[in-house]
């Protein structure tokens, strides 16, 4: 459901630009009669649906990134950054991904306690993605980002090529 903007034509023009998102999460707590929960399904928008063809991509990327594990922490990198949580998100686009995907950014230590955060980012991002490229080029830029997912010989730090990693995904797809 799309946010419903909240007009307050007596108040300045400013009042109108408040974000309900954060309202969307409360409601996933809430019990269907709890008045709370209700104003966050009215004014809040759902968390993002998974991409077309949806957990199969969710599981095929958590299949080679992690083995499902919500907990799980990469190497440090020479850049000095690492990959967090079940689908190995970098910390440096955690604040940016998880602010576009449910409204509110959050420090990677939040996100890696926080499962249903990292299911919503990767439901977003890779889902954009799919959109963009098709399955195994939403792979190859999960992989190595936009700017690297057309260097099939590109690696990262563990001896993976972007073509390795597209056959992965594709061979957890089932050869789709």
């Amino acid at each position: 459901m799309a946010i419903k903007p909240l007009l307050i034509p007596a108040f300045d023009p400013a009042a109108n630009a408040f974000n309900f998102a954060p309202l969307a999460k409360l409601g996933q707590y809430g019990k269907p009669d709890d008045k709370l929960g209700s104003l966050a399904t009215q004014y809040a928008s759902a968390p993002p649906a998974p991409p077309s063809g949806g957990s199969n991509y969710a599981n095929a990327i958590a299949g080679i990134e992690s083995g499902g594990k919500y907990d799980l922490l990469g190497p440090t990198t020479k850049a000095g950054d690492r990959a967090y949580g079940k689908y190995q998100v970098m910390g440096a686009n955690i604040p940016e991904w998880t602010q576009a995907a449910l409204g509110t950014s959050m420090t990677p230590e939040q996100f890696l306690a926080d499962p249903n955060a990292q299911d919503a980012v990767f439901n977003h991002r890779f889902g954009q993605y799919v959109d963009k490229y098709g399955p195994t080029g939403a792979a190859k830029a999960w992989f190595a980002g936009e700017g690297g997912m057309n260097n099939p010989n590109a690696k990262d730090q563990l001896g993976t090529s972007v073509d390795d990693y597209a056959r992965r995904f594709n061979a957890g797809l089932g050869g789709q």
